[in-house]
């Protein structure tokens, strides 16, 4: 469909300028990996969330479900593993690749078999429509990720990447 298009169109913008932005960010190169690697595996989650809408849709929770706890299988499993042969970080996010990828593809098959068999079209003119009307949505997103991630920006330019990274799990917790 277009709207799946377009979302794969603005993910793949998105995931290269937060690449371009990490690089020429001045932190490590285990860092840069690491973001670059993850921005990848973002790319696969985001774009699995629109098939996890139409399971929704069409009430196959069942499949929603299947598709949650094969990533996370995925994840925890070949996580464990890269973390029990001390690979280091950019190999535990490679595993997230690896998980949202599965999942989307396990998604978008279940989708084509089993719901509709969508094409993936481009109609620049529906993508204007869309835009327009996903704006004021879109900002609101906007602000209130601003607003609720502030103190973590403030905290990463007064303290180093552990501090920033206690601070987050603790706020997890409540969030």
């Amino acid at each position: 469909s277009n709207v799946m298009t377009l979302k794969a169109v603005l993910l793949a913008v998105m995931a290269l300028i937060g690449i371009v932005a990490i690089t020429a960010a001045a932190t490590s190169l285990e860092t840069k990996l690491a973001v670059a690697v993850l921005t990848i595996a973002m790319f696969f989650n985001f774009l699995t969330e629109p098939l996890k809408a139409v399971f929704t849709a069409f009430q196959k929770a069942h499949y929603y479900s299947l598709i949650i706890v094969t990533e996370r299988v995925i994840a925890l499993l070949a996580g464990t593993y890269v973390l029990m042969l001390g690979k280091g970080i950019v190999a535990l996010m490679s595993v997230f690749v690896l998980s949202y990828l599965f999942a989307f593809l396990v998604a978008l098959l279940i989708v084509r078999i089993k719901i509709s068999a969508f094409q993936l079209r481009v109609n620049i003119k529906e993508w204007a429509l869309l835009i327009r009307k996903a704006l004021p949505f879109w900002f609101t997103l906007l602000f209130m990720s601003i607003y609720y991630r502030t103190d973590t920006l403030m905290l990463s330019f007064m303290t180093n990447f552990a501090v920033v990274g206690w601070y987050n799990a603790a706020y997890k917790v409540i969030e």
